[in-house]
């Protein structure tokens, strides 16, 4: 699998930074005031940076978002500073005594000013140490796909920029994407990418983006099951009390982006964000995918030999997928396709998966400014 290259990270961490030298010297003034002390950029950031593992698992637990690390850090930070004043009741008869490291912490970062490079600094502190916070390995191949037929292709990226005549990602805006990646608001947020087109495709609603599936997407295909699946998918959205949120189920996922001599296709796939879980679908009727013509008059031992050509070619297509992308492959067989409604079920299960609530950033945020410290 592929890492995110370098350059990527390294661009990312510049515009961080960049941003807090912006603010250090308002943000030191104002520590100082707060502290009654002179605080110096090593101090501040010995505060802010120095308690990583006091107030989040930062070793055992994954983040998929910046945003996801910061507030569990503050929920760490609010969960500690409550455990010293229940242990300071207990010993001094009720009484608290709001002088600890984790209070001091705790009085700087509910300060506007402190906040905003409290926030920054996380939010940078998370890009250095990417690996080990998301406990993934960051495919940046998962950063732009293409989908679809060779006559065609289109593609869903994190952050489309058209540059040097080809579409990337600006990196400067994949830390500020407020939609969960590859689902519908996704794709509402950044339209779809026309290979051949400087500008993205945009659906104002998903009654739009729904006519251009069923319109285009489906009218590609030349299989009677996939054509089934993208209606049921598109039943499944219309009843879904939260569409915008459900996972894009990505029909003809290709493995060698826009190569036109691609290698497979996946018939559909699903990379869930909400729970980092990516799978995919072959619909494997034996008369496309393993069937022999003209058996009659061939020895055996041939007849063996193409049937284990062919499904040597199965395996290597979901093994392939699984080690460049990380998804896994079901197959629905003939029997299987027979039940298409059971199979969509199958199908339904993996894009219904949910992280288990969490709580926000935003909420985090209240929580800290409530909290009464003097």
């Amino acid at each position: 699998m592929q890492r995110i290259d370098k350059d990527t990270l390294k661009e990312l961490e510049e515009s961080l930074t960049e941003e807090l030298k912006e603010l250090e010297s308002s943000t030191l003034q104002r520590a100082s005031l707060i502290a009654e002390k002179k605080v110096s950029i090593q101090s501040l950031h010995g505060y802010l940076g120095g308690k990583n593992n006091h107030y989040v698992d930062s070793i055992r637990s994954q983040f998929p978002s910046p945003d996801d690390f910061i507030s569990k850090w503050i929920q760490g930070l609010l969960s500690r500073v409550k455990e010293i004043e229940d242990e300071q009741r207990v010993k001094y008869n009720g009484n608290i005594y709001q002088n600890s490291t984790s209070h001091k912490i705790l009085k700087l970062v509910q300060d506007p000013i402190v906040n905003k490079y409290f926030l920054c600094f996380l939010k940078r502190n998370f890009f250095r140490n990417i690996k080990e916070r998301t406990r993934e390995k960051p495919s940046y191949i998962h950063w732009k796909l293409w989908f679809g037929e060779n006559q065609m292709p289109w593609g869903l990226i994190i952050a489309p920029a058209y540059r040097k005549g080809e579409w990337t990602n600006d990196v400067s805006e994949i830390r500020r994407a407020d939609y969960q990646y590859w689902t519908i608001g996704h794709i509402l947020s950044t339209g779809l990418i026309d290979p051949d087109n400087k500008n993205p495709i945009h659906f104002h609603d998903i009654k739009e983006f729904v006519v251009f599936y069923k319109s285009v997407l489906k009218r590609l295909s030349k299989s009677q099951y996939e054509k089934q699946i993208v209606d049921l998918y598109l039943e499944y959205l219309e009843k879904s009390s939260n569409p915008h949120d459900e996972p894009f189920l990505i029909p003809e996922l290709r493995y060698a982006g826009l190569e036109k001599n691609h290698k497979y296709r996946l018939d559909f796939s699903v990379l869930n964000s909400h729970v980092m879980e990516f799978i995919g679908f072959e619909l494997s009727p034996h008369s496309t995918h393993m069937a022999v013509k003209g058996i009659k008059g061939r020895k055996q031992k041939d007849v063996n030999d193409e049937i284990k050509e062919k499904w040597s070619k199965e395996t290597s297509k979901r093994n392939e997928y699984f080690l460049s992308y990380d998804i896994s492959t079901i197959t629905f067989s003939d029997k299987e396709l027979e039940d298409i409604d059971s199979c969509f079920e199958t199908i339904a299960a993996f894009l219904q998966k949910r992280a288990p609530k969490s709580t926000s950033l935003k909420t985090s945020l209240k929580e800290l400014s409530a909290f009464q410290i003097k």
